[in-house]
């Protein structure tokens, strides 16, 4: 993938977007490796011009000395800051995820987790285990990531 997007205000915009098949592949891991970068700087333009989203896909530029404003700042961050947790969930390696070889057999028998053998499912991999509960957990917070994601898509601009 090759993207280059000149500045918004420029009258004759440049915006060339070159896209490979390789791209769509896991189109989820390669949509979390561009979004992760840019919530970032967002949330850091949030920090610095503090401001958060109205109802209606505006948003408000907040007061330094205003405490309630504080406070809707500080919720905004926290929502952006669960839209990355749940594109680095889809992109890294979660940490319910447990090397073979870091764990006695016994020790994760009893903590609950499930191995996972290559060999069982037709596949050339070292097995692992699984730490179910951590792995329900972590799918949550990233389903809520991305549902939040969804719901102030129109709302990331500023």
């Amino acid at each position: 993938m090759k993207v280059n997007i000149g500045p918004y205000e420029d009258e004759d915009r440049i915006i060339e977007i070159e896209i490979d098949s390789y791209d769509t592949w896991n189109l989820d891991h390669t949509f979390s490796l561009i979004a992760i970068p840019l919530l970032e700087k967002y949330k850091e333009d949030v920090l610095k011009d503090r401001f958060i989203p109205s109802g209606n896909g505006d948003v408000h530029y907040l007061p330094d000395d205003d405490d309630e404003a504080e406070e809707k700042n500080n919720e905004w961050i926290e929502i952006i800051d669960k839209m990355i947790y749940a594109f680095k969930g889809v992109v890294d390696n979660p940490d319910f995820i447990v090397d073979y070889d870091s764990i006695s057999h016994e020790e994760a028998r009893e903590k609950g987790y499930d191995l996972i053998d290559g060999e069982d499912l037709g596949l050339d991999i070292s097995p692992f285990y699984v730490d179910r509960e951590a792995q329900r957990i972590h799918d949550s917070r990233v389903r809520e990531g991305l549902e939040l994601f969804g719901k102030y898509f129109r709302h990331l601009w500023t």
